[in-house]
């Protein structure tokens, strides 16, 4: 009897400390789901409120808040921001002038410098999320440094180009702040610049393959201007603001004259409540967006040429340069 006993204590044992695992096992499993389960709680009733229309109070971001947040695309709002390590390096850094005059009127740089365009057989290379690359021959950087090359040489404009990486592959809402960074170090060593141009890519809400106009036979990426007047999204606005209607005037007679050269190239230009940088002291601050996502490279560089002509007509013309 004593023995039977001893082997049924034995055989209890083992059985205890597995039910005490699995319990633990199950503990912890809830746990774990119990975040999850409150986040899709908390998401079906924000849902729930939207449906009726009614106001959804949401807690505010930490992250803090930069004047390019109407451009982003779903993912790039998760982009991490820059350490103060970081964006220490990038002021520090010099002027990078591919391209350059004595005396330079007319600065050309891109705050989103990693867009690119829709790749194709002929346009091989790493590719990033959201339409991105730092492989220079194909992004944004390639065809700002072809318009700065026009306006410099054919057009003989005293020209600055610089080619600062402002995202570094991955920082884009913090890419103004270096931007901006970039053109003040540039005003200070050349204090002859007047006009800004910064040179960016549209992204497309949709397919957007085969959104061109020809021109002498070939397909050309679409042109828009983007002026801010850093009233900002809130009614406070930025606290140093454009002189917008400046700006303005001076987009809107480089269209016409597009539309002079190249009718259809033109988008038009539109005026937003950002500031994008257009604050600093110019003649003429502007935002070119040049084609979108979904136009390939060659159609965006077609495009170029009939940029550089108008730009080079209302700079001499009206600005005197």
């Amino acid at each position: 009897m004593r023995k039977k006993q001893k082997k049924q204590s034995r055989l209890i044992k083992p059985a205890a400390m597995l039910g005490a695992f699995l319990c633990l096992l199950l503990g912890f499993t809830v746990i774990k789901a119990w975040p999850e389960k409150k986040q899709t709680d908390k998401q079906a009733w924000t849902a729930s409120l939207l449906s009726v229309g009614l106001p959804v109070s949401t807690k505010p971001s930490l992250k803090p808040k930069a004047e390019d947040d109407d451009w982003p695309m779903p993912e790039q709002t998760q982009a991490p921001a820059s350490t103060p390590k970081e964006d220490a390096a990038a002021a520090a850094r010099p002027v990078k002038n591919m391209l350059s005059d004595a005396r330079p009127a007319v600065m050309l740089y891109s705050t989103h410098s990693n867009e690119s365009y829709r790749k194709t057989e002929e346009t091989v290379y790493t590719e990033q999320p959201n339409s991105r690359t730092m492989n220079n021959e194909y992004n944004i950087l390639k065809i700002n440094h072809y318009l700065s090359s026009l306006l410099a040489e054919q057009h003989e404009l005293p020209i600055l180009f610089d080619a600062t990486d402002h995202e570094l592959g991955k920082y884009y809402t913090t890419a103004y702040a270096r931007s901006l960074a970039t053109v003040e170090r540039a005003r200070e060593e050349h204090k002859t610049l007047s006009v800004f141009l910064d040179i960016h890519r549209d992204s497309s809400g949709s397919g957007g393959i085969g959104d061109t106009v020809t021109v002498n036979g070939k397909p050309c990426a679409k042109i828009m201007f983007v002026i801010g007047t850093g009233e900002g999204k809130t009614e406070s606005g930025f606290s140093v603001r454009p002189n917008w209607e400046q700006n303005k005037a001076f987009a809107e007679s480089v269209q016409k004259e597009i539309d002079k050269i190249a009718p259809g190239l033109c988008r038009g230009v539109r005026v937003k409540t950002g500031r994008y940088n257009q604050h600093i002291p110019s003649k003429a601050a502007v935002a070119i967006e040049m084609g979108h996502n979904q136009n390939t490279l060659e159609e965006v560089m077609n495009s170029v040429p009939y940029l550089a002509q108008a730009l080079a007509t209302v700079l001499q013309r009206d600005l005197d340069i």
